[in-house]
């Protein structure tokens, strides 16, 4: 079931956020305790420039699984850099 996730991680680096966001949200209602999907949903809300929701996705993640916090740290750095670019 973890599938969607990875899945909607790479549509969102392909640029598809809407459908990152469809697959993210699937696998989530599908596995409520998978972390690294709300690290996903996190960086594909910040690449919509929804950083409230972010954090809220990002903080459920690290609730989660606190391990995970700095391989997504560095990857939303990334993102905000990218987008406060513009």
């Amino acid at each position: 079931m973890r599938i969607h996730s990875p899945r909607g991680n790479v549509k969102r680096i392909k640029g598809n956020l809407e459908g990152a966001l469809t697959d993210i949200n699937k696998s989530i209602a599908l596995d409520p305790k998978n972390a690294e999907a709300y690290c996903n949903l996190g960086l594909a809300q910040l690449s919509q420039g929804q950083d409230s929701q972010a954090t809220l996705s990002f903080n459920r993640c690290y609730d989660l699984d606190g391990k995970l916090r700095p391989k997504f740290e560095k990857q939303a750095k990334g993102i905000k850099n990218k987008v406060n670019k513009g």
